[in-house]
């Protein structure tokens, strides 16, 4: 068995869980390259939503 060494992140999303499965099961490069590219690109996609989050004005703290 192969432990998860990289939190339940996979564990709430079954795309990535099914991604990592694969790749611990075939071992191939092919399995592995998609595997990491999906990671990225999630992390990549959730650095930009937080920094969007951070740029947007606070609108409650303007009030008087």
């Amino acid at each position: 068995m192969t432990e998860n060494k990289h939190g339940k992140s996979s564990d709430d999303d079954p795309v990535e869980a099914q991604l990592r499965f694969e790749a611990a099961l075939y071992g191939d490069w092919y399995s592995q390259s998609i595997l990491a590219s999906y990671v990225q690109e999630k992390s990549s996609e959730k650095s930009h939503s937080e920094a969007a989050e951070a740029l947007k004005p606070d609108h409650d703290s303007h009030s008087d």
